[in-house]
């Protein structure tokens, strides 16, 4: 899990040992969302249980669709906007790949969120690596916010106070985190206030309140589940 390496995703659950997950307690399987302030900023945060009875579909609706209209068409309980877009075309701008064909390839070399079949979630900037599984979804986010990183984005991008939305791992949880904030604000709220060691920028203000073709929906595992939006 974070930033991945080859034997992380692929095996990630198989390398765990009995011992590894006696001392790790399974998380609450709870949808916890609240709002709270932080240098007057409103955040909005959704918690949900880092497990394996939780798992990530990334859609792709090519005419747009908002975000509670990909969670309702998957039946999920979350949802995070996912990939920046070209907003005339509403074609992705940067690598995207499911059921082992790649929409678009590597254009900018963004980090990557990638989704294993077994839905172990994992963040990372190797391309190299992903194209050596083809079995793996995955799409090109934002840059990093924890560890901030620009990632090819500009400081004006970052001092920019607009609709953001980020996600957001810490040891035994995903935090959804969506506000009306700069990114150095984002970044610090998600690291002091959740305790977060890794999130991700997942899109703009044109996705957070309008379409996009593209969204993260998170729903509860049943026995026979699939990646298929």
């Amino acid at each position: 899990m974070f930033i991945i390496s080859p034997i992380n995703l692929i095996a990630a659950d198989k390398a765990k040992s009995d011992k590894d997950n006696i001392k790790r307690p399974h998380p609450h399987h709870q949808l916890i969302v609240w709002t709270t302030t932080y240098q007057k900023t409103i955040f909005r945060v959704i918690k949900l249980p880092r497990c394996q009875h939780i798992e990530t579909i990334i859609t792709y609706n090519p005419p747009g669709e908002t975000k509670e209209q990909a969670k309702k068409r998957m039946n999920g309980i979350a949802v995070c906007t996912a990939n920046f877009y070209n907003t005339n075309t509403l074609r992705p701008v940067d690598f995207f790949r499911r059921y082992g064909v790649e929409i678009i390839g590597k254009e900018v070399g963004r980090p990557y969120l990638a989704i294993s079949n077994d839905f172990v979630l994992a963040v990372s900037h190797d391309y190299q690596y992903i194209r050596k599984y083809p079995q793996i979804d995955a799409i090109a986010l934002g840059q990093l916010l924890v560890p901030f990183n620009f990632n090819g984005f500009s400081i004006f991008f970052a001092n920019i106070n607009t609709d953001r939305m980020a996600l957001a791992f810490s040891k035994n949880y995903f935090y959804i985190v969506q506000g009306k904030s700069n990114l150095w604000r984002l970044s610090k709220f998600i690291k002091v206030k959740l305790y977060c060691d890794l999130a991700i920028n997942t899109d703009g203000g044109h996705a957070v309140k309008g379409y996009s073709p593209f969204h993260l929906v998170f729903r509860w595992k049943e026995s026979k589940s699939s990646k298929n939006p």
